[in-house]
């Protein structure tokens, strides 16, 4: 308690009787300090001061008498139980620094947060696809498709670390079914009906510890598709009907967004009209 005690008020100052320190100017309320006896084994003397404060590099503390002297020692010239006081009185102090720090993050609050990595960061998305090998299954062909989607993730030079945050990958997928009725093998198709439709390809999210100033990340994702055509013969009435029929699913786009404490902090299409093609489906 009177680590605690001394700290707050070296800290923060008490209304009370104050004295101007020559050395140093700074205010000092002696009625409150935690005077207590230092033990210099070298000089093999007793102080009577209070800690001022202790400068961890050098391992030099600040010590402050009655009457507004202040004097500088070397902590290790000092007696065990004043290093363990000065340390767990340093400790304290950075405590309830990290816990003021964590109050000035949390007045900013997250969208604060977030505007500013808007600002630091850039990404980019791109894609390609690879044909895979058609295999037939009774009157009908199908063949496979993967699609390599690629998310780089620039932040800029000078920019702050930014750390932990989750990159979502959305991917759209086209779904288009066609028919067409024939009326004999020599005859032209008639168009039957078409049915339209599109759907979110299951998200696909990767935690991100850091993004460093002036890197780039590069972030890869996998998605395959299949696509069928043929032939179905079927019989309407007393009459043979043939159908062409054909179903393919293609990526339409990719949606892509980084957030950050659970705000939205950058977001991309790929490519820019990813509304427009979507809306086609609906």
């Amino acid at each position: 308690m009177r680590i605690v005690k001394a700290l707050q008020i070296v800290m923060t100052g008490v209304i009370g009787l104050v004295l101007l320190s020559p050395a140093t100017g700074q205010s000092v309320n002696e009625e409150e300090l935690d005077f207590r006896f230092w033990r210099d084994l070298e000089a093999g003397t007793a102080i009577s001061a209070a800690l001022l404060d202790f400068h961890k590099p050098s391992g030099k503390i600040k010590l402050y008498k009655k009457g507004g002297k202040t004097e500088v020692h070397d902590l290790k010239n000092f007696h065990e139980e004043d290093q363990t006081y000065v340390n767990e009185w340093q400790a304290f102090k950075e405590e309830m620094a990290a816990k003021e720090a964590a109050k000035i993050k949390a007045a900013q609050g997250p969208e604060k947060v977030a505007t500013e990595i808007s600002k630091a960061i850039e990404m980019r998305v791109s894609t390609s696809e690879e044909k895979g090998k058609t295999e037939r299954e009774g009157s009908f062909k199908s063949y496979p498709v993967n699609h390599q989607i690629l998310v780089q993730v620039a932040t800029k030079r000078g920019a702050p670390q930014i750390n932990k945050g989750q990159l979502f990958v959305t991917a759209f997928v086209g779904h288009e079914t066609e028919h067409a009725q024939l009326k004999g093998k020599n005859s032209e198709p008639r168009p039957e009906h078409s049915d339209e439709k599109v759907f979110e390809e299951k998200q696909k999210a990767v935690a991100v510890e850091r993004f460093s100033p002036g890197k780039v990340s590069d972030f890869k994702f996998e998605l395959n598709t299949l696509s069928k055509k043929g032939e179905h013969a079927y019989k309407k009435g007393n009459k043979n009907r043939e159908v062409d029929w054909e179903h393919e699913q293609k990526l339409i786009g990719v949606h892509a967004r980084i957030m950050i404490d659970g705000k939205l902090a950058s977001e991309i299409r790929f490519p820019e009209d990813l509304e427009k093609r979507v809306a086609r489906y609906d």
